[in-house]
């Protein structure tokens, strides 16, 4: 009587490490993407004592370039803490810039005055810095080593014609 072979085999075996490095390789980048911009989001949040600060000058004085870091009601520019490198603000536009973890991303909050009717004073426009993840940007090198040996090839093989 024989006994029946008990386990996985190698084909099986292989099929699951596949399926995880092809899972891994698409949810590594998607998270660090994610939290990346989670980071920024701080950045974006330390804007609002600043857009607030703003606002109030702007009721006051009814002169945005008058709307400056630490003058008519509107909080002095913000050092270093957490993922937010600064904060400032310069005739009424804000400037947020995050640390090394966000990619150094900024965000420009600009004030325009509301339409007539409008129950709000001010409108802001919002302008945001790119975030791009390091690895992205090594990939893209790695991509450009790569088409340049390609190139360098093709041309050897041009040569090699004649």
């Amino acid at each position: 009587m024989q006994q029946a072979q008990k386990g996985f085999t190698l084909i099986e075996l292989m099929i699951v490490v596949v399926s995880i490095g092809i899972l891994a390789a698409i949810a590594v980048p998607t998270y660090q993407s994610y939290v990346q911009k989670a980071r920024f989001t701080e950045v974006v949040g330390a804007t609002a004592p600043f857009k607030l600060g703003v606002e109030s000058c702007f009721l006051y004085t009814q002169d945005l370039t008058a709307c400056d870091s630490g003058t008519n009601g509107v909080p002095a520019a913000a050092g270093a803490s957490g993922f937010v490198t600064s904060v400032a603000v310069v005739d009424g536009q804000i400037t947020g810039i995050g640390n090394a973890l966000t990619g150094g991303a900024t965000v420009i909050l600009t004030p325009a005055l509301a339409p007539a009717g409008s129950s709000a004073l001010l409108t802001w426009s919002l302008a945001a810095g790119k975030l791009v993840l390091k690895e992205v940007e090594e990939d893209k090198d790695k991509d450009k080593d790569k088409d340049e040996d390609e190139d360098e090839d093709e041309d050897k093989d041009e040569d090699d014609d004649k």
